[in-house]
């Protein structure tokens, strides 16, 4: 092999590590998970749910739906819809709201998914 093609060689594995590690840290950074960014700061949403009667207190909504991505490092939410709103329910945590449309009867039913502080 010429000091050339070692060269090349070389290069293209050193580009091929700081991809993988880009992909590596970008897919568990921005990607992945349900969040909802509520007074400055970002929660978890996780799978727990309540129904509207268990809602104490209205304290929020989802101003704008833009899902966080390396270009846009600050989005809001990636898991409810504009005007969801977020709740205290039954045990002081925070929940966001989200809609199932019954399309037999054209209504909406609201539930609330349980929401904790991103670590």
């Amino acid at each position: 092999m010429t000091e050339r093609k070692k060269k090349i060689i070389f290069a293209v594995i050193i580009v091929s590590i700081i991809l993988f590690v880009f992909f590596y840290w970008y897919n568990n950074e921005f990607a992945y998970g349900s969040y909802v960014k509520f007074e400055g700061e970002y929660y978890t949403v996780i799978g727990a749910s309540w129904l509207e009667e268990s809602v104490h207190e209205y304290v929020g909504e989802i101003k704008r739906i833009t899902p966080r991505t390396f270009w846009n490092r600050d989005g809001d939410s990636n898991c409810s819809f504009v005007g969801g709103r977020i709740a205290v329910v039954s045990d002081g945590d925070y929940a966001v709201e989200q809609r199932i449309y019954h399309a037999d009867t054209g209504e909406y039913e609201s539930w609330f998914m349980w929401m904790k502080p991103k670590e």
